[in-house]
């Protein structure tokens, strides 16, 4: 009975396996190129994808924040942009208007990405990467409905 040899750099086999695959080498040719059984080099294999798919959840959570705050911060510069409008004298009474009401549903929009955000990044974390969320609603829900709930809720 053979014993399989010990594998000291397990990067240095990754990177190898990584770097033949992404060639197109069969892998029959990187196991005797690494002199490994195929039982070895398809555990091998299998960590390294494993580590791929991690890292690319990684990335892509990262991605997925820094979207989120990327959009907070255009919402925020809108709303100092609808400031100055607002405060303004030359603005016509209503622009003005107009104003006073996109910079209420802006706010309420940041509002709801500060909350929505550690939703947003949770829901992603239990999904793989290559897999979407299938949400029964919207995560950022229409601001007269929300309302209209929490009036129906006092109500009752």
């Amino acid at each position: 009975m053979t014993r399989e040899p010990v594998y000291a750099d397990v990067e240095l086999i990754y990177n190898t396996i990584r770097s033949k695959r992404m060639l197109a080498v069969p892998d029959r040719e990187i196991m005797q190129l690494l002199s490994m059984q195929p039982s070895t080099y398809y555990r091998y294999k299998r960590q390294m994808l494993q580590q791929n798919a991690e890292a690319i959840a990684n990335r892509t959570r990262e991605l997925v924040y820094e979207d989120l705050q990327v959009t907070q911060q255009r919402l925020e510069q809108k709303l100092r942009e609808l400031q100055q409008m607002i405060d303004n004298p030359a603005t016509k009474p209503k622009e003005r208007i107009e104003a006073i009401k996109l910079h209420g549903e802006i706010t309420l929009n940041i509002a709801r990405l500060q909350v929505e955000t550690p939703k947003v990044l949770a829901l992603h974390d239990e999904h793989s990467p290559l897999q979407l969320p299938q949400a029964d609603k919207p995560l950022l829900e229409d601001a007269s409905k929300t309302r209209q709930t929490d009036e129906d809720d006092e109500a009752g």
